[in-house]
Protein backbone atom coordinates (compact mmCIF):
# COMPACT_ATOMS: atom_id res chain seq x y z
CA UNK A 1 0.00 0.00 0.00
CA UNK A 2 3.20 2.54 0.61
CA UNK A 3 3.68 2.33 -2.59
CA UNK A 4 0.33 4.24 -3.47
CA UNK A 5 2.54 7.40 -1.92
CA UNK A 6 5.65 7.58 -3.84
CA UNK A 7 4.55 10.57 -6.04
CA UNK A 8 2.32 12.07 -3.46
CA UNK A 9 -0.78 11.80 -1.24
CA UNK A 10 -4.22 10.85 -2.20
CA UNK A 11 -6.82 13.51 -2.27
CA UNK A 12 -10.16 12.51 -1.81
CA UNK A 13 -12.64 15.34 -2.37
CA UNK A 14 -15.94 13.96 -3.97
CA UNK A 15 -16.96 11.86 -1.29
CA UNK A 16 -20.83 10.59 -0.67
CA UNK A 17 -19.51 9.79 3.49
CA UNK A 18 -17.79 11.62 6.00
CA UNK A 19 -16.47 8.57 7.82
CA UNK A 20 -13.92 6.22 6.96
CA UNK A 21 -12.34 2.78 8.93
CA UNK A 22 -9.52 1.10 9.19
CA UNK A 23 -8.56 -2.52 10.58
CA UNK A 24 -5.94 -4.45 10.67
CA UNK A 25 -5.55 -7.82 8.68
CA UNK A 26 -3.89 -9.09 12.19
CA UNK A 27 -6.52 -8.98 14.50
CA UNK A 28 -9.97 -7.31 15.30
CA UNK A 29 -8.73 -3.63 16.52
CA UNK A 30 -9.08 -0.57 14.25
CA UNK A 31 -10.13 2.97 14.26
CA UNK A 32 -12.88 4.77 13.00
CA UNK A 33 -12.42 8.88 11.51
CA UNK A 34 -16.07 10.76 11.51
CA UNK A 35 -15.45 14.02 9.94
CA UNK A 36 -18.80 15.23 9.24
CA UNK A 37 -17.51 19.50 9.04
CA UNK A 38 -15.34 18.28 6.66
CA UNK A 39 -15.41 18.00 2.85
CA UNK A 40 -11.97 16.02 1.91
CA UNK A 41 -9.77 13.84 2.99
CA UNK A 42 -6.38 13.37 2.72
CA UNK A 43 -4.17 10.02 2.82
CA UNK A 44 -0.84 10.02 2.99
CA UNK A 45 2.49 8.14 4.54
CA UNK A 46 6.37 8.42 3.91
CA UNK A 47 7.88 6.80 1.26
CA UNK A 48 10.93 5.11 3.44
CA UNK A 49 8.04 2.86 3.78
CA UNK A 50 7.57 3.76 7.52
CA UNK A 51 4.52 1.56 9.02
CA UNK A 52 1.92 4.22 9.16
CA UNK A 53 -0.44 5.98 7.09
CA UNK A 54 -2.13 9.45 8.00
CA UNK A 55 -6.02 9.75 7.55
CA UNK A 56 -6.50 14.03 7.71
CA UNK A 57 -9.78 15.73 7.42
CA UNK A 58 -9.61 19.00 5.24
CA UNK A 59 -11.55 21.91 4.48
CA UNK A 60 -9.87 23.06 1.27
CA UNK A 61 -7.22 21.56 -0.77
CA UNK A 62 -3.84 21.89 -1.12
CA UNK A 63 -2.48 23.36 -4.71
CA UNK A 64 -3.85 21.22 -7.69
CA UNK A 65 -1.47 21.06 -10.92
CA UNK A 66 -3.87 22.75 -12.83
CA UNK A 67 -4.35 26.03 -10.79
CA UNK A 68 -1.91 28.66 -9.45
CA UNK A 69 -0.75 29.92 -6.61
CA UNK A 70 -3.09 32.67 -5.37
CA UNK A 71 -5.02 31.64 -2.17
CA UNK A 72 -8.23 33.29 -3.14
CA UNK A 73 -8.55 31.30 -6.51
CA UNK A 74 -7.96 27.54 -4.94
CA UNK A 75 -11.01 25.27 -5.01
CA UNK A 76 -12.99 24.84 -1.56
CA UNK A 77 -10.54 27.55 0.43
CA UNK A 78 -12.94 28.34 3.35
CA UNK A 79 -12.71 32.15 4.49
CA UNK A 80 -13.71 33.58 8.15
CA UNK A 81 -14.09 37.22 8.29
CA UNK A 82 -11.84 39.07 10.57
CA UNK A 83 -13.67 39.10 14.59
CA UNK A 84 -15.72 35.75 13.34
CA UNK A 85 -14.85 32.30 14.17
CA UNK A 86 -15.10 28.93 12.53
CA UNK A 87 -15.34 25.50 14.68
CA UNK A 88 -14.67 22.88 12.64
CA UNK A 89 -14.23 18.97 14.69
CA UNK A 90 -13.84 14.96 13.86
CA UNK A 91 -14.12 12.09 15.95
CA UNK A 92 -11.99 9.01 16.21
CA UNK A 93 -13.05 5.49 18.03
CA UNK A 94 -10.75 2.94 18.70
CA UNK A 95 -12.28 -0.22 18.64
Amino acid sequence: MISWFTKDAITLDKLASRSVSLKSHKHDKGLRLDFEDFPNLILWSTVNKSPFIALEPWIGLSTSLDEGDILEDKRQVSFVASGEMSEKTFGITIF
